[in-house]
C-alpha cells in the first residue's frame, strides 16, 4: 500500500529499491566473510608452512642458538620436500648466509624458504615416488626402516655418502623414541602439497 502522499510508482519503486539494497549488503556480507575464510586458511597453510620449515632447521641447530652451518642447508631443504640443482643450493646459500661466515640464521632462512615452497621454486618428488623409493629398501613392507640397514645402503649403493653426510641425513630421519625410521610418518610429515 502506498502511504500518504506516494504514488503507486513509487511506493513500488521503494519496494524493489529495498529488496535490491537487502541484496547488495547481503552479497557484501557473504563476499567479506569469504575472503575472510580464504584469509584465514591461507595464514593457516602459511603457519604449518613455517612450523615445517622451523622443525627441519631445529633439527641442525645443534647448539640451539637459531642458526645451523652453511653446509647443512641442503640437507634441511632436502628434508622439506624440495629438491634444488646444487646451483639451486649456491645461489639459495648466498642469499641466506651471513656474511661469509660459514652459518645461516633461521631469521634469514625463514622467509626465504617459505618463499621457496609458496612459489614451488623446488619441486618435491612427489609422494608416491618417496614411498615407493623407501618400499624398495623395506623388503619386508614394514613400513619402517632400521638406522643400520639405511646407513649400509648410503654407504654401499649408487655415490656412497660419507659418514657425515650419512650421520645427518641419519639425524634427520630417525625417530629418537622408537629408534626407528618410520618412513610412512615421516612423508607425511615431510610433504607440502604445493596445491593446497
Amino acid at each position: 500500500m502506498a502511504e500518504a502522499g506516494e504514488t503507486a510508482g513509487q511506493s513500488e519503486f521503494l519496494y524493489w529499491f529495498k529488496i535490491c539494497l537487502v541484496f547488495v549488503i547481503t552479497i557484501h556480507l557473504f563476499f567479506s566473510i569469504y575472503k575472510l575464510d580464504e584469509y584465514s586458511l591461507f595464514v593457516l597453510w602459511l603457519s604449518e608452512i613455517q612450523r615445517k620449515i622451523r622443525a627441519a632447521f631445529h633439527v641442525f641447530d645443534h647448539k640451539a642458538d637459531n642458526t645451523v652451518d652453511v653446509r647443512e642447508v641442503s640437507t634441511i631443504i632436502y628434508s622439506l620436500g624440495c629438491f634444488p640443482t646444487k646451483a639451486d643450493i649456491h645461489r639459495f646459500v648466498d642469499e641466506v648466509e651471513e656474511d661469509n661466515m660459514g652459518y645461516v640464521h633461521l631469521d634469514k632462512f625463514l622467509p626465504v624458504m617459505t618463499k621457496v615452497i609458496m612459489e614451488n621454486k623446488f619441486p618435491p618428488i612427489p609422494e608416491e615416488h618417496l614411498r615407493q623409493a623407501f618400499e624398495v629398501l623395506d623388503k619386508d613392507r614394514r613400513g619402517y626402516m632400521e638406522p643400520q640397514e639405511l646407513a649400509k645402503y648410503m654407504k654401499s649403493e649408487g655415490e656412497a655418502f660419507s659418514q657425515e653426510e650419512t650421520n645427518e641425513m641419519l639425524t634427520a630421519l630417525v625417530d629418537e623414541k622408537k629408534n626407528l625410521i618410520c618412513y610412512k610418518e615421516l612423508i607425511n610429515q615431510l610433504t607440502i602439497d604445493p596445491d593446497t
